[in-house]
């Protein structure tokens, strides 16, 4: 072998290398879809079994997806995870469960403050439904995921 086609061979086999190494980076999932598919199915069961658990699970996949900071719409993300945080931290507070805030015997003894402080967080996380549609519009052309 001359030392011309040996020039030829390694520059195949680096530009072969190359090649596969972006094509390969094509295939792979960005963050931002990554952590939606991850998170599907606690996104999938949004608003549809509502409990304090099923909450504290949809917030921490909202968390985790605003974290990756996605271009077109890691605004909407964050105004969704900031609104959920909210609605823990006042459940927290108050020591309010869904349960209680859906039973209309518990609502009347509860305590006005904490009964305030529960429905403005409420009312500042259904403030974010253009913010939602947006997050799975998004999804669904980003990264190939329809939400349910």
């Amino acid at each position: 072998m001359t030392r011309r086609s040996t020039t030829r061979t390694a520059a195949a086999v680096v530009a072969t290398l190359l090649g596969a190494g972006l094509l390969g980076g094509c295939g792979g999932d960005s963050p931002y879809c990554a952590a939606v598919k991850e998170n599907q199915s606690a996104l999938d069961s949004f608003g549809t079994k509502v409990s304090d658990k099923t909450f504290a699970r949809e917030a921490r996949a909202v968390r985790a997806i605003a974290a990756t900071d996605p271009a077109k719409v890691g605004d909407d993300w964050t105004a969704i995870d900031k609104a959920m945080r909210r609605v823990l931290s006042a459940q927290k507070k108050t020591g309010m469960t869904f349960a209680d805030l859906n039973d209309p015997e518990q609502r009347a003894d509860a305590d006005s403050d904490d009964l305030e402080t529960v429905t403005k967080a409420y009312g500042v996380f259904n403030d974010t439904a253009q913010q939602r549609k947006a997050v799975v519009e998004d999804v669904e052309t980003t990264c190939d995921v329809t939400l349910k």
